[in-house]
């Protein structure tokens, strides 16, 4: 997926060097707040560039979406990696996204479905994955139900440092 594709005029790319870490940054933290202001503890939510850095060092691929050249949404996918904290994210065949943000100006519009679809097929690419995975607070409802109606079902929960919930381990085969 080298080349950009668009949708409702987001343009989608893969992270470059040349890209902003602070407007990676300041886009997580501006859509991982209302999960915050809500009492939910999300890294996203207040991470700083270095943390932003090091996730995306950590993935195999980071698709963003730029409007107008103005960063709006990013997901990151990650290669399955053994040592992990949760179980499920332990099998060799289960790839995992994260960092999954959408400016809540263009939330409920499809952008976050289409992010999905193309990390869905990303994932795909990858030797051996048979599984997408994610994970989200127990109590934010309204966000598994979204995973669930793109097709995900919950095979777990885990309690993840410096959270304040347990959360929901969501997959769906590839």
């Amino acid at each position: 997926m080298d080349k950009i594709t668009s949708y409702r005029g987001v343009d989608f790319r893969q992270w470059t060097d040349q890209d902003s870490l602070e407007d990676l940054t300041r886009l997580l933290n501006r859509a991982y707040m209302p999960l915050k202001e809500r009492g939910m503890n999300y890294l996203a939510a207040t991470q700083d560039a270095s943390v932003t850095q090091n996730r995306i060092a950590k993935a195999a691929y980071t698709l963003i979406g730029l409007q107008e050249g103005r960063m709006v949404a990013t997901l990151s996918l990650y290669a399955p990696r053994p040592n992990d904290i949760c179980d499920w994210y332990n099998q060799d065949h289960v790839s995992v996204v994260g960092q999954f943000a959408v400016h809540p100006d263009l939330q409920k519009q499809g952008i976050g479905v289409h992010m999905m679809a193309l990390m869905e097929d990303q994932a795909r690419t990858l030797a051996g994955v048979k599984e997408l995975s994610l994970d989200t607070s127990e109590h934010a409802h309204h966000l598994i139900a979204f995973y669930k109606k793109m097709g995900y079902r919950q095979v777990a929960t885990t309690d993840w440092p410096g959270t304040n919930y347990m959360s929901v381990v969501l997959s769906k085969a590839l």
